[in-house]
């Protein structure tokens, strides 16, 4: 076996899964990334799958990132919202002038 290339043979999967149960599932990977049909993988093989994953893993990246930005600004205007409603509970509590149960009428006739 060279040093460019690993075979994944039945019996040698058997052999590691046994002494770890992750093998298994590395060994299939190997086999996926057999693009040539070979039985080995090179590491030309395994880089350019790591290269697509990396591709992907990126456009997920700037994915999260352009939704981050939208959460943000709705944080923003949630925050507007509160701090307004905020201020308008204020001016109805320190209203000394008016009955508040005529203050909150005005202010639901308001909010329709």
């Amino acid at each position: 076996m060279d040093s460019e290339s690993r075979k994944a043979t039945p019996q040698a999967t058997q052999k590691a899964t046994q002494a770890d149960p992750r093998a298994e599932v590395v060994a299939n990977i190997l086999k996926q990334l057999d693009l040539d049909g070979n039985g080995k993988t090179s590491h030309k093989e395994a880089l350019t799958c790591i290269a697509a994953n990396m591709n992907s893993l990126s456009g997920l990246a700037r994915e999260i990132e352009h939704a981050v930005r939208h959460i943000a600004h709705y944080a923003d205007v949630i925050e507007n919202y509160a701090v307004t409603n905020a201020a308008l509970i204020t001016a109805i509590l320190e209203d000394k002038s008016r009955d508040k149960t005529l203050i909150v009428k005005d202010v639901l006739k308001v909010l329709k």
